[in-house]
């Protein structure tokens, strides 16, 4: 039983290992864009189930201690904006989507 526990223990604590040495936050702009685009692609999977954007579909900027990517990429009929920022350390990430609608529709 001893062994059982010991085997969970370790399993866990390397899986918290694991977890944690694969959210280091970028120190690049093209690491930022990657980062970003996973945050952009989390956030239109969950409200229109398709992940769209990719790292070089928009350039990661640091201002004021902040990563800042923009991207528009088309989708279905219509144009999606993606806006993410986030700190240095990669946390208090914000992500907004905008739905650009064409001045060409009937």
């Amino acid at each position: 039983m001893r062994a059982l526990y010991l085997a969970i223990f370790v399993i866990l604590f390397s899986t918290i290992t694991m977890a944690s040495q694969s959210s280091v936050p970028p120190k690049t702009a093209s690491l930022a864009a990657a980062f970003a685009a996973s945050l952009a692609n989390q956030e239109t999977k969950s409200k229109y189930g398709k992940e769209i954007f990719t790292a070089k579909d928009g350039i990661a900027i640091l201002e004021n201690g902040r990563w800042t990517w923009k991207a528009t990429k088309g989708f279905l009929k219509r144009d999606i904006r993606a806006t993410v920022s986030f700190a240095l350390d990669g946390m208090a990430p914000k992500v907004e989507l905008q739905i650009l609608s064409s001045t060409l529709e009937e």
